[in-house]
């Protein structure tokens, strides 16, 4: 009884090529046989040629013999050994298994004859690294947890974080949406290879808040760090660090000095100007109007005027030069920003009102069940896989459902209507493959 094996043995060596044949006497083979393995290097799931010449007579008894492949020991697969009578040429083939680490194994093609005798010749394979397979998957997480909207590609996808949501490979910007009280991290652009999966982290610092209190309340005008922010009062969100608060004249009372103010992450600092009655002071200089913004409805969005952020909620009255200024309304939560900012003109004595409008957005729920790896679909584009919840812009929406292997894909849901300040819920529901 004659059988031949092909032996795959891990070498300690990674990356290095040895190849050659090994030290086994000669004299039981015809002449000295050489093992030839194409293709080296290789990659996992590669099948690769073994062959050998020379094959000596006495492993001719069985020609056909099964041959099989040890990893370390352990059977990883076979392969058929087609025999030759004498002297002929012997090959088989081994497929090397898929999770086969990069490394350099040793292949031995053994005969055992009847006599006991152990008839090997060997050769090194390299094993390297194989081309990653599979989609690419794309992770987006905030930090700490917080409900900012995330962009890809300029493409508002959910809210909180991304999934492991399948992306085409290249090159993919994911942004991270503002949250009130806190600091929005940059855009971050990254490259999402085949069969990883590429994690994006927006990082937020939270915010403080700076309260500016009057007493008696008056129209002193409160400045930080030089810059006007409001009239009577101001209640902010600012970053952390130390401010310099100074309050302006007002007619019949003495103005109290600056403070420096320091604002920590998270807090708020109060501070209170205390006016006392001077019927002699006098009033702030002109010419100057007066300035009040509102939001509709009232949300904390922070009021800009002229490119400088001035203060949340709105202006109460604030004195500004004469002329013509222009007056932004921010983001706020789960609302349709005003998209333009207006140009206002204030006069002498004058008081101008601005109001922004915020329009309540929506909200679509999906989720899948069971809770599988699917792609979901919002009017076309990836919004997250396994589920989505997020704020959306009144009006019909369409969902659709990615594949997911041995289960049947659920239909679109098309044309459903979501309304202002509502949550509209679709399930996938993907049933097994019949």
């Amino acid at each position: 009884m004659v059988r031949a094996k092909v032996l795959l043995v891990a070498f300690a060596l990674v990356g290095v090529v040895v190849l050659g044949t090994g030290s086994n006497p000669a004299t039981a083979w015809g002449a000295d046989p050489t093992l030839v393995l194409n293709p080296t290097p290789a990659t996992p799931g590669t099948t690769v040629e073994v062959a050998i010449d020379d094959w000596p007579s006495a492993c001719n008894s069985t020609p056909g013999a099964v041959s099989y492949i040890q990893l370390n020991g352990s059977p990883t697969g076979h392969a058929n050994v087609n025999g030759q009578v004498d002297f002929g040429s012997v090959t088989g083939t081994l497929t090397l298994p898929l999770n086969l680490a990069p490394a350099t194994y040793t292949v031995t093609f053994e005969c055992d004859t009847s006599v006991g005798n152990g008839i090997a010749r060997s050769a090194s394979l390299v094993v390297q690294a194989g081309a990653a397979t599979g989609p690419a998957r794309l992770r987006a997480v905030t930090s700490p947890a917080v409900p900012a909207e995330i962009t890809v590609d300029g493409v508002a996808r959910d809210t909180w974080g991304i999934n492991w949501a399948k992306f085409s490979t290249g090159t993919h910007q994911v942004c991270f949406g503002p949250v009130p009280g806190f600091t929005q991290p940059p855009c971050q652009i990254n490259n999402l290879t085949p069969g990883a999966t590429t994690t994006f982290t927006g990082t937020y610092a939270a915010k403080g808040y700076l309260r500016v209190i009057t007493s008696p309340a008056v129209p002193s005008t409160i400045t930080v760090n030089g810059t006007a922010r409001n009239d009577w009062g101001l209640w902010t969100e600012i970053a952390p660090g130390t401010y310099t608060v100074c309050f302006g004249a007002v007619a019949g009372f003495n103005v109290p000095g600056c403070r420096d103010v320091t604002v920590a992450g998270g807090a708020t600092a109060t501070t209170t100007g205390v006016f006392a009655a001077n019927a002699a002071a006098s009033g702030p200089s002109g010419p100057f109007g007066y300035l009040r913004a509102t939001t509709s409805p009232a949300v904390n969005a922070m009021i800009s005027v002229d490119g400088i952020a001035r203060n949340n909620w709105g202006l109460d009255w604030m004195k500004v030069a004469t002329g013509s200024h222009q007056v932004c309304f921010g983001p706020a939560q789960n609302m349709t920003a005003p998209a333009a900012c207006p140009t206002v003109n204030v006069a002498n004595g004058a008081t101008t009102t601005v109001s922004g409008t915020y329009v309540p957005k929506g909200f679509v729920r999906v989720t899948t069940s069971p809770a599988v790896p699917a792609n979901i679909y919002l009017d076309g584009q990836v919004a997250n896989a396994y589920g989505v919840w997020t704020a959306v812009e009144p009006g019909p929406h369409t969902v659709c459902f990615g594949p997911v292997p041995d289960r049947v894909t659920p239909a679109c849901n098309l044309g459903f209507n979501v309304a202002s300040g509502l949550t509209t819920t679709i399930n996938g529901s993907y049933q097994l493959q019949p």
